[in-house]
């Protein structure tokens, strides 16, 4: 079981993650640290996050986008599924409109499926300020 769910996590990556239009002072993390970006309650904000699958063979998969605010509730849900090709990479938009001020954490997750949620990469996560 560890071996497979190793190879698994080569399968695909997530390798860039940004937000449309806030203001970010840091450069790009790694995967442990998350990125910090300044909006705006009401604004309409574009999350892109780049999909890569390095392998010679397809892969399924489904792209969860979890957006929590500061207490840990949930503000927005969404996902996008679908199957790799061999090589392929492409981005992913996620928009989001913060309806109240506070401080909230985007979470993205790359797994095979719904119903077997075995990471293919490991998970990002940004914090958004937002403003009134």
């Amino acid at each position: 079981m560890h071996k497979l769910f190793a190879a698994l996590i080569l399968a695909a990556s997530i390798f860039s993650m940004s937000i449309t239009n806030a203001y970010a002072p840091m450069a790009l993390p790694d995967m442990k640290v998350a990125q910090t970006y300044t909006a705006h309650v009401g604004e309409q904000k574009k999350i892109t996050f780049t999909l890569q699958n390095p392998q010679s063979k397809e892969q399924p998969y489904i792209c969860i986008m979890h957006v929590k605010d500061e207490e840990g509730f949930t503000d927005q849900l969404s996902w996008v599924q679908g199957v790799f090709e061999a090589g392929q990479e492409f981005r992913i938009y996620q928009s989001w409109i913060p309806e109240k001020a506070g401080e909230y954490e985007v979470e993205i997750f790359l797994w095979e499926s719904a119903d077997n949620p075995v990471a293919l990469s490991p998970f990002w996560t940004m914090k958004v300020i937002v403003e009134p």
